[in-house]
């Protein structure tokens, strides 16, 4: 029986382990490198380093929000028939954001 329990809970943690994701800041350089040119139609924000523009998802484009997406001013990387975890997983769309009061 010790064994069965030892067995499971192994089992358990090595599960948990091997499901865990999570994005690590990136490391960014003193100085920014020379950065591509832009021409985004919706758009642009800067990289995490703030050296160079990227371009925003457009309305109604797929977008990830695992990947960082960001979707053009007013809207946001959601599907309202997703819960948040299944958002960050997978696709979605960039929707009009709810305001908040």
């Amino acid at each position: 029986m010790r064994n069965l329990i030892l067995f499971s809970t192994l089992t358990l943690l090595i599960v948990l382990f091997v499901n865990v994701e999570s994005t690590s800041p990136r490391m960014c350089p003193e100085t920014c490198y020379p950065c591509e040119t832009t021409n985004c139609e919706c758009g642009t924000y800067k990289d995490e380093c703030n050296c160079c523009d990227l371009c925003m998802k457009c309305k109604g484009s797929s977008c990830i929000v695992l990947q960082g997406d960001v979707c053009e001013d007013g809207y946001t990387c959601g599907d309202p028939n997703r819960s948040y975890l299944e958002q960050m997983h997978n696709p979605a769309t960039c929707i009009p954001a709810v305001k908040k009061s």
